[in-house]
This record gives C-alpha cells, sequence and structure tokens, in this order.
C-alpha cells in the first residue's frame, strides 16, 4: 500500500480536510471553539500526511513559536548539563522546545541576539561573562520577552530568578573546616565580579567571624577570569601559597574545578590530601567522588534549578503581570576524605 505524501502546507491540509484554512490554524494553534469531531479528523489527517505547522513564521503573526532560548555556560560541567536537563524535561512535557546555546562556545551576546531574532517566547539565561551587563540585556526586555535568570539576578529589573543558595553553601564550608579544628584557611576565588564566588566567599566570611577567625587577602588565590595564562598564573600563586611556612592548613575551593587544581599544585609541593591539608570544594560534580581522596564538597541540585527556572518561563508566559519570583534552592554538604581534623586542635564554637 503505497504511503501518504507529505503534506508540507496548511492550504493542503484544509483542501484535503474540507474545512477552511481559518478552522484548521484554529485546531492547530490548541484554540477553542472547535467541534471536537473537527479536531480529531484534522489532527488525523496531519498525523497521516506528517504535517507539522511552522511555528516561527506563525510568530509573525503574534502566535507562539512554541520554543524558549536557553543559555547555559560549559555544558560539559555536569552541573550545567543537569540544569539544562531539568529545563528540558519540563518544557517538553508541554511539548514546548528549548533552544539550547552553550554559551562556553558562544558569544553570549551573539547568542541572545540569534534567539531573539528567531523569536523565541521567552528566554532562560545563566550569565557567565561578568562583563555582559544590562546594556546588552536590555535588548531582551525591550523586546518585551519573558526573561528567567539562573544563579544570577538583576537588581536593576523585576525578573524571575532561581539560584542556589551560596550564602548558606559557603557557611556550610565554613563550619566543616572550622569543626575539624582549622584555624588558617584559604580560598580561591573565580572570575571578575562573579555573583555565586562572591556569595559563597560571604558566607564563608559569616561562618569564619562567628568563629573568631578572619580570611586573610594574602590566604586567597584569584584566577584571573581572562588570558591565554590564567590558569598557569592561577597554579603559579597558588603553588607559592602552599610553599609558605605560614600556609593555611585547610582551602575551600569555591567549585570542584578549582579543588580539582588545589590537590594537583598540594601534590606537585609534596603535601598530602588530607594529612597536610584539607580541601572542601562546591557542587559535587561527577568526578568529585572519584578523586584520590574522595572530594568533601557542597552538592548543588542542577536538575531542580532547571525544572524550577522552566517552571517560572511557563508561568511568567501565563501571566506576564504578577510579581517576579526569586527561589533559591537548598545545598548540603557531602563529606568526603579531603577534610580532616587538624592534629592537636579543638573544634572551634561558633559564637551566636
Amino acid at each position: 500500500m503505497k504511503s501518504a505524501r507529505k503534506i508540507m502546507s496548511i492550504r493542503s491540509l484544509a483542501r484535503a480536510s474540507g474545512f477552511s484554512i481559518a478552522t484548521v490554524s484554529r485546531v492547530l494553534s490548541g484554540k477553542k471553539h472547535v467541534a471536537e469531531n473537527t479536531r480529531k479528523k484534522i489532527h488525523g489527517l496531519a498525523d497521516r500526511y506528517g504535517f507539522r505547522p511552522n511555528r516561527v513564521a506563525s510568530s509573525v503573526f503574534g502566535r507562539r513559536t512554541g520554543s524558549i532560548g536557553v543559555g547555559i555556560p560549559n555544558l560539559r560541567v555536569s552541573y550545567f548539563a543537569d540544569i539544562a536537563a531539568g529545563i528540558q524535561r519540563q518544557l517538553l512535557e508541554v511539548d514546548c522546545l528549548p533552544i539550547l546555546l552553550d554559551f562556553s562556545q558562544d558569544d553570549e551576546r551573539k547568542g541572545i541576539r540569534r534567539m531573539i531574532e528567531h523569536r523565541v517566547d521567552g528566554m532562560i539565561l545563566s550569565i557567565v561573562d561578568e562583563s555582559l551587563r544590562l546594556p546588552e540585556l536590555r535588548e531582551i526586555l525591550q523586546s518585551d520577552l519573558p526573561l528567567v535568570m539562573v544563579d544570577r539576578e538583576m537588581t536593576a529589573y523585576a525578573t524571575d530568578s532561581v539560584c542556589t543558595d551560596d550564602v548558606n553553601g559557603g557557611r556550610l564550608a565554613g563550619e566543616h573546616l572550622t569543626a575539624l579544628g582549622h584555624r588558617r584557611l584559604g580560598f580561591c576565588y573565580y572570575g571578575e565580579g562573579a555573583s555565586t564566588c562572591d556569595t559563597r566567599l560571604e558566607g564563608f566570611r559569616r561562618t569564619l567571624a562567628q568563629a573568631g577567625l578572619a580570611l586573610r587577602d594574602e590566604d586567597i588565590v584569584r584566577r584571573p577570569p581572562r588570558g591565554a595564562d590564567s590558569e598557569a598564573r592561577f597554579r603559579e600563586d597558588l603553588r607559592r601559597l602552599l610553599l609558605r611556612t605560614d600556609r593555611p592548613t585547610a582551602i575551600f575551593a569555591p567549585t570542584d574545578l578549582l579543588a580539582r587544581e588545589v590537590y594537583r599544585v598540594a601534590r606537585g609541593v609534596g603535601l598530602r590530601i588530607p594529612a597536610d591539608l584539607s580541601v572542601v570544594g562546591y557542587a559535587d560534580l561527577e568526578f568529585a567522588a572519584f578523586l584520590e581522596p574522595p572530594l568533601t564538597t557542597v552538592r548543588q541540585n542542577g536538575l531542580e534549578v532547571g525544572r524550577i527556572a522552566a517552571r517560572l518561563m511557563l508561568q511568567r508566559m501565563e501571566d506576564r503581570d504578577r510579581p517576579a519570583q526569586r527561589i533559591v534552592v537548598p545545598t548540603a554538604l557531602v563529606a568526603r576524605e579531603s577534610a580532616a581534623a587538624l592534629p592537636n586542635a579543638t573544634p572551634i564554637a561558633l559564637g551566636s
């Protein structure tokens, strides 16, 4: 039996069904006030002939494209991949297509402009480039597109946002290390005014202050945000820190990627983890449990962050006038073997 020939236009589908183009368009766009028998017949013919409406073309007439632009940094990192997976699962449940860009591979400004040109119905963005300031994002706001920010807020504008509880994450890292008796602690700073690093540092500092301790500037190693030699400079600065006679006995690295660098540099100067140096990371990336020794870290729930971001987007598309929401996803400490009690030290009681 010959297979049905594909129908590529709504006009042809209307002719085959015996209904008007307007009726077929109402059915395919999901509008009400169409008889159920009519709806079933048109959908049946569309399936039989393999017809799919051109949602991008229909957007010219003010209709939705059924697509959401999603910009996520570095999808090779499991936390960001989980966010993307959470967004995708939530959107596909309601037949909404995520158009995903890896912002570590593409220019963020160009990617945002292309998604606007594609006429997406909204955008979910996690901005890594801290030089991408409000002027570049204003184009989205001026185009009246719904916007959900992930792990970054735009305080100058009322936009929906979802983020990890990074202040509490930094607090958990500080509490764990001070409870093990460490009094001299180091920190690895990344980015340039990176909001996630700053909030983790804030929580860390608060805990140290409660314990009557302070994080000294000379115990902070900074990873330059740009430059071909940024990684090499970071490793050299870290090496110098670990070779000092008054070096920290523990380091909080606010990403597991930086914690892995601490492992490498520490071994290079003959320090054992955790016998000579305790390390706490952040994110609980897929490799953290397989480092030697397994990394103590603060766990983020990327899947939940992604699901919530998608739900916020769908809610915003249905109600453009509701107040902006900010949702914070909890963190949890995962204690493994990279942090140990400091010999002959007593745990530090935190102040109230």
